[in-house]
């Protein structure tokens, strides 16, 4: 029985950080979310496309900046409109706000 207390107690954070990335989303408009799952993917959501693919290193448009993560044997596992899933070994992820880029 704890195990389905524990599982239940995870689904309701998954959904109060849900709701409160919705809420966020409202206030700021195009905020771009960089999720990162440890050293191995990261996740893009609120892209605004591929600038530069290499293995090497991936640069994203985003609606206030550019994103480049940079790493090794990296490879793009899926893209949406919405959001794109980046795998390899990822060394740096990087925000070039418009000055820089």
């Amino acid at each position: 029985m704890k195990e389905k207390r524990k599982g239940k107690l995870l689904y309701r954070y998954s959904d109060i950080v849900d709701q409160r990335l919705h809420e966020l989303k409202s206030l700021y408009g195009n905020l771009v979310l960089v999720t990162m799952e440890g050293e191995r993917a990261v996740i893009i959501e609120q892209h605004n496309g591929i600038l530069r693919y290499s293995d090497e290193e991936i640069l994203i448009a985003a609606a206030t900046c550019q994103i480049c993560v940079q790493g090794m044997n990296m490879e793009i596992r899926s893209l949406d409109q919405s959001s794109i899933r980046i795998e390899g070994q990822i060394l740096g992820v990087n925000y070039l706000y418009r000055e820089q880029a």
